[in-house]
Formats: C-alpha cells, structure tokens, sequence
C-alpha cells in the first residue's frame, strides 16, 4: 500500500522529470486557473485589485516560501489560520507551485 508521503514525492520527482517546456507551461496556467478559482477571494492571485484581500499575494507568497511540491503540499494541508484547509491532488499542488514559479523574482 502506498502511503500518501510517497505519492507526493513521486509527483515531485515525475514534475522535475518533466522539466521546463510546454508541461511546464501547461501546467503554470492551470495552477493560475486553480488558484483564481480557489484562493482569489483572500489572496491577489494575478493582477486582481487589492481591495477587501485578507491573505498575502500570490507574488509575495512566490518570493517567501520554499516553491517545491513538498512544502506547498504540506503547507495546505496544514494552514494556519485564518486559511482554509484544501483537499488538493498532487497534480494539482504541482500546478499552483508551477504558477508560483513564474511569480518569482529572479
């Protein structure tokens, strides 16, 4: 039986597989779409106007925290308050921390 720990990890290791490129692309779009869909009403996701945003934006999210699939997953699956808990697949963690990726400041 495969533990949940481990399914992470694998989804981890197949996204650093995959690499930069068109998955990579694909999958920083649907972590938008996630993320407007799910966190835009505490969070500025993309350029939203600030107004009535309890939670950080996503931009300053991207240049605080580590953006691997580990720490983001665990994170939502322990916020603190006043953040909801999310029931996120793997594949869906890795596509919010590919969009947190293209907010990062190099």
């Amino acid at each position: 039986m495969m533990t949940r720990g481990f399914l992470v990890v694998a989804a981890a290791v197949m996204a650093l597989a995959i690499g930069p490129g068109a998955a990579r692309a694909d999958d920083a779009k649907e972590g938008r779409r996630i993320s407007k869909l799910w966190c835009s009403s505490c969070h500025v996701v993309a350029n939203e106007r600030p107004e009535g945003r309890d939670g950080p934006a996503f931009k300053d999210i991207a240049q605080q925290i580590p953006l691997s699939e580990t720490y983001v997953n665990t994170w939502l699956k322990n916020p603190r308050r006043p953040m909801h808990r999310f029931r996120l697949t793997p594949k869906m963690v890795s596509e919010i921390v590919a969009y947190l990726t293209t907010l990062k400041e190099k």
